[in-house]
């Protein structure tokens, strides 16, 4: 009895009396905690209380932060402000039974944490994130916040640079908790082997992958998504993070390849791609034939192979259209666009499918989809081939010649396509994402430029031939003289040899003679026009492209990264056939799934099997592995007290310290040679 009274009387630790504390406060004092973070008091480590603070806050905390009832917001989809700004990246969560329905993407702390930023409750917010309560996802879309309250107009000079500071401050925390994850993956890989017979056995015959929980948070949790949305350029151009991301496209261990192996083995991987295939069918999770899925299923790879099918394609359809072109018969090149065509038409529709197994509900699934624009293109390229090679069975002229516009504008429309494959390179990227802007930038012109151009036509023309009789050539004479005098072709002037007579000149014997009256103010009409359209809006169009290219130019690496990571993405789900062996690959498939019961092909842990994971789609990249999850709560925990200080906020405080530490280093150097002597 005496024992379990000094047991009783034993104090209780820091931790202990935390989580005992937040257990027995009743629902209805759920404010004391909200009124702690309010007044920058928080001192609790999320290592200590974070399943108990998940079951302390809720949603009556948030009305607590405001200081009003926001049941009305609730329901009408709490800061959809946020959700526009972010494109999507915080999405509001549902409020049923007068409940708001959470997930693992939006906790009640990452609500409460953007509740204070919204509020600027700066220091709550800042001790939430650094006694390690806020994940890497909600840091990003905080920095948004933060970044669009220093853009407000009505924000002091004073307060812009401290919404600044902090803002690089939550970057480079996410960046500092991902660098974390990363240097821990690195650490648990196994070691290499040093016999060479080790070093092939293990080449071709790994079992287990390389942990990767860091490229899995960027791309299968979205976080690289996030970050481009929410315009994080501090967490985007670190070094590390790109090392991450060159990982994820060229697979781990990239950088102990030289150039040269690595251009030979994927040449080799391409020659043999055709007998390798087939084996992957059955059975991939035994080696060596791990190993060739591995290779196959890199991005990097699968881009390559997918790009020289398609220039291989867009030869021979120029062959096709110069050499080889029949409107009797069908050539044997001819024969072979279809093909590619009839492959492409399975990839859109695998790609349909594809979307409808990740988004589980159809609209969900086509919207996605038809988010792409280049799907459009795609489509529109399919349907033109398609009738090109309908019409042709026609025995008609009309219908032949419409046969021939139908192909020659699905090769311009595949010509543009391959463009949006150089988007890869960061050179040939950021040049593209200029031409883009410019294109709008010229189509919105045009619109003043053809109102001026219209003026001038209608005119001229009525000045020099009144009363002409009407028709569509003499309409597209009109329109053809202001057009090409913005180019310098001011066509040719009607000569002597004219005549007034209606019946003549309608009947085209003789040219129409000008009027006096047309021919005397004509020229001056054409030299205001000239400096109006020319040397006026022509060159303010070439102003307006070399603003967008320096716009573009400033912000490149962010505009190439993001169509990078959405290449990423396209070729991390792709599956690894390529395009032009899809028809090959569906027949398989339909193979496959009718003979599946007495094959028994292996399946994987989530009863997926082989054929599927290889022809179609291979589901564990959207699963949320554990592993991977632990991994984040535990990079988070490591730097929760590690908050940096943003040291460029101080320049003037800095600078004495640095000529100090630079006398420091002299006096040293100093000390070391005088010990020498």
């Amino acid at each position: 009895m005496h024992m379990l009274k000094e047991k009783a009387r034993k104090p209780l630790q820091g931790k202990d009396i935390a989580v005992r504390l937040m257990e027995k406060i009743p629902l209805y004092m759920t404010s004391l905690p909200v009124q702690v973070l309010k007044a920058g008091h928080w001192n609790f480590p999320g290592s200590y209380v974070m399943e108990t603070l998940d079951k302390i806050f809720d949603q009556n905390s948030i009305q607590y932060i405001f200081e009003k009832n926001m049941e009305e917001e609730f329901k009408n989809g709490m800061w959809e402000d946020l959700k526009e700004t972010t494109e999507s990246a915080y999405q509001p969560p549902n409020f049923a039974d007068k409940k708001l329905e959470l997930s693992k993407d939006c906790r009640i702390l990452d609500l409460v944490f953007y509740a204070l930023l919204k509020t600027k409750r700066l220091d709550g917010a800042r001790q939430l994130l650094e006694t390690g309560c806020v994940g890497i996802r909600p840091i990003l879309i905080g920095c948004k916040i933060l970044k669009d309250f220093s853009e407000d107009w009505r924000v002091g000079i004073l307060e812009e640079k401290e919404l600044d500071r902090l803002r690089r401050m939550f970057g480079r925390h996410a960046l500092s908790i991902m660098n974390y994850i990363h240097e821990k993956d690195e650490k648990d890989k196994p070691e290499e082997p040093k016999d060479l017979s080790e070093k092939v056995m293990t080449f071709f015959f790994k079992k287990k992958d390389d942990v990767n929980n860091a490229g899995r948070l960027l791309l299968n949790h979205g976080y690289l998504d996030v970050a481009y949305k929410t315009e994080n350029e501090w967490f985007l151009e670190n070094s590390k993070l790109k090392t991450i991301i060159k990982e994820l496209w060229k697979g781990k261990g990239y950088k102990k390849q030289g150039r040269r192996w690595a251009m030979t083995t994927t040449f080799l991987l391409f020659l043999l791609h055709v007998f390798i295939m087939p084996l992957l069918l059955v059975n991939l999770d035994k080696p060596p034939l791990t190993w060739f899925y591995k290779k196959y299923h890199t991005p990097i790879l699968k881009l390559w192979i997918n790009m020289v099918g398609v220039f291989f394609f867009l030869a021979a359809f120029a062959y096709m259209l110069l050499f080889d072109y029949s409107e009797e018969t069908v050539s044997r090149s001819e024969l072979a666009i279809l093909f590619w065509v009839a492959c492409k038409f399975v990839d859109e529709l695998e790609q349909v499918i594809v979307a409808i197994k990740r988004k589980k509900q159809i609209p969900d699934a086509v919207k996605m989809y038809l988010s792409d624009t280049w799907n459009h293109l795609d489509w529109l390229i399919i349907i033109a081939c398609t009738l090109g090679a309908i019409l042709k069975l026609f025995d008609d002229n009309l219908m032949e010649g419409a046969a021939k516009l139908l192909y020659i504008s699905a090769y311009v429309m595949l010509n543009i396509r391959i463009l949006n494959m150089f988007w890869t390179s960061e050179f040939l990227g950021t040049q593209l994402v200029i031409i883009q802007k410019m294109f709008g930038n010229t189509v919105a012109f045009m619109a003043i430029v053809l109102v001026i151009m219209m003026c001038y036509n209608v005119v001229d023309h009525a000045l020099l031939f009144p009363n002409t009789e009407f028709s569509w050539a003499e309409v597209e004479s009109i329109i053809k003289n202001g057009y090409w005098t913005l180019y310098g072709e001011f066509g040719d002037d009607v000569g002597t040899d004219c005549t007034n007579n209606a019946t003549i000149y309608k009947a085209g014997l003789q040219e129409r003679c000008p009027t006096s009256l047309g021919s005397a103010i004509s020229p001056y009409l054409r030299a205001v026009y000239c400096l109006i359209a020319v040397v006026m809006l022509l060159n303010l169009l070439i102003a307006i492209y070399s603003y967008t290219a320096a716009i573009v130019h400033e912000n490149s690496r962010m505009h190439w990264s993001q169509l990078q990571s959405n290449f990423l993405e396209e070729y991390t789900i792709r599956n690894i056939f390529p395009i032009h062996f899809k028809l090959l690959s569906a027949a398989a498939f339909v193979i496959h799934l009718v003979l599946s019961p007495v094959l028994k092909c292996v399946t994987n842990k989530k009863g997926q099997p082989a054929y599927e994971r290889v022809l179609l789609y291979d589901e564990s990249y959207d699963v949320i592995q554990k592993e991977t999850e632990e991994a984040e709560k535990n990079g988070i925990l490591e730097m929760q007290g590690k908050l940096e200080i943003d040291t460029d906020q101080f320049p003037e405080e800095m600078e004495p310290l640095k000529d100090e530490m630079k006398e420091i280093k002299r006096e040293m150097k100093e000390l070391k040679e005088d010990m020498k002597v």
